[in-house]
């Protein structure tokens, strides 16, 4: 485990960032390495999907799909020259991710599901 300069050092030797993952909830090292300016190749799910934009900032991939993830990539580390736009958008997403934000995005997905399960009920009570 990195942490403080270290981990610093680790993000800034890097050229794109993987990320695997298909559980990981909360995307901290996701918003590490896009603060870092690295793009992220990543499943398409959980909050690499809230972060990582397709073809701006990094590759998002049809969760499962292995060897979408491994092209996506082979085609980042190939176009090498492409990679100082995707770096600048990476920062910016980053420097977008706040807690206003993100509690804005969670009220809006709450009102969703609720707004969701009332229009529900109401459908079920009018077949009832």
């Amino acid at each position: 485990t990195q942490t403080g300069a270290a981990l610093a050092a680790h993000y800034a030797s890097a050229d794109v960032f993987l990320f695997p993952s298909l559980t990981d909830t909360f995307g901290n090292v996701t918003l590490e390495a896009l603060a870092s300016g690295l793009p992220v190749v990543a499943f398409d799910c959980a909050a690499a999907s809230e972060y990582v934009a397709d073809r701006l900032n990094g590759r998002l991939v049809a969760p499962g799909d292995e060897s979408g993830f491994i092209r996506s990539a082979c085609l980042l580390a190939c176009r090498f020259g492409a990679l100082g736009t995707m770096r600048r958008a990476a920062r910016q997403a980053a420097l977008r991710a706040d807690w206003a934000g993100a509690l804005r995005g969670f009220e809006q997905q709450l009102y969703e599901t609720v707004h969701a399960h009332q229009f529900a009920d109401t459908a079920l009570a009018r077949t009832a």
